[in-house]
């Protein structure tokens, strides 16, 4: 129930497009801000209020930063996302458009793809360092799975080194409009 610490107010102008507007009202305002904690359970608070308004909103979430030390296996939470814009010429091979969080929202709809991203820490490795891992996603309604993706393997990095992000895409197309669940095995 302690503060920890309190960000500085950040304040942003936008003076946009219509085309930009609906773009905004549709993906959100990407906002990401580093804070460097132990670990252990924390609440994040953010607050948001338009200029001259006498409302503002408000959101929180619960966040739990593991202790690394341990040497076990241990996930970062699972980021979801959606495609965005088109990417222009020149971008990656094979990439078509970049990827837009949907942390807030978590609404998709079923032309849609589900990216999801994490970060596996500590994998076990061999006497030679290295470390194999794989991940499966799985869509869940009501505890029963109905949609189950491919088992993959995931990049990992050296031993020393920053981990690596595991992306993944799943089609929503066969899914009717409701609540899902995501579990991820690695």
């Amino acid at each position: 129930g302690a503060i920890v610490t309190t960000l500085a107010p950040q304040r942003l102008s936008l003076d946009m497009s219509e085309a930009q507007r609906e773009r905004l009202s549709r993906e959100g305002i990407p906002y990401q801000k580093t804070v460097a904690l132990s670990s252990g359970r924390y609440e994040v608070r953010l607050m948001v209020r338009a200029a001259g308004a006498r409302s503002a909103g408000m959101a929180s979430q619960r966040v739990e930063i593991p202790d690394l030390t341990s040497e076990r296996l241990t996930l970062s939470s699972l980021f979801l996302m959606r495609a965005g814009e088109p990417r222009s010429a020149g971008g990656p091979a094979g990439v078509e458009s970049s990827l837009v969080l949907s942390q807030a929202r978590r609404r998709f709809r079923r032309e849609e793809a589900l990216h999801m991203r994490l970060y596996a820490y500590n994998p076990r490795r061999d006497a030679g360092g290295a470390a194999s891992l794989t991940w499966q996603p799985r869509i869940l309604r009501g505890g029963t799975a109905v949609v189950t993706g491919a088992l993959e393997p995931m990049a990992v990095g050296e031993a020393q080194g920053p981990p690596i992000p595991h992306t993944s895409r799943m089609e929503l197309g066969s899914l009717e409009p409701g609540d899902y669940e995501i579990e991820v095995t690695v």
